[in-house]
């Protein structure tokens, strides 16, 4: 299918209340930059990615978007909703019309890369969606799923346009 648009939408519009951090968690700094630019880099390197929404707290739009501005594939950055599924759903309304598929990723989830942005839309591509999930090795050689708190349950779906209810 030659005329796929694949837009990624960025929620980053968590108020970081377990962290107990008044710094939103996507502006945190990890060796000299902002969280949210690690997780930006990875979607704007993919080339499966045409289009990037940011969906943030009102109070830190005006910060987020001088960092997101920076990716060329950064097209808007809008202000999420008091849930999380609420930021996605403004997030999409801010899509490209020509969006066939959406990648939806959390902002402060960093260690994203490419390489797994790029698997899962070509699996959406295939079988109409797709979600991304990781185990991470912790302690003593314990091996559990979704508890790192940087990257932990299905943090990455990817869905065809036509979904129901959007």
């Amino acid at each position: 299918m030659a005329d796929r648009f694949t837009s990624a939408i960025i929620v980053a519009a968590g108020n970081s209340t377990r962290m107990g951090y008044k710094l939103s968690k996507q502006l945190i700094p990890l060796n000299g930059r902002a969280a949210i630019e690690y997780t930006l880099k990875a979607f704007q390197s993919c080339p499966l990615i045409d289009e990037i929404i940011v969906a943030a707290r009102p109070v830190d739009i005006e910060d987020i978007a001088h960092i997101a501005f920076e990716f060329r594939k950064v097209s808007t950055v809008t202000s999420g909703g008091s849930e999380r599924i609420d930021s996605v759903r403004k997030g999409i309304h801010a899509c490209d019309k020509r969006a066939t598929h959406y990648a939806i990723h959390d902002g402060a989830r960093v260690l994203i890369t490419t390489e797994q942005i790029e698997k899962a839309v070509k699996a959406a591509y295939e079988y109409g969606a797709a979600a991304r999930n990781s185990r991470y090795r912790y302690g003593q050689g314990r091996r559990r799923r979704g508890t790192n708190p940087l990257y932990s349950g299905s943090l990455f779906d990817v869905g065809c346009a036509d979904a129901p209810g959007v």
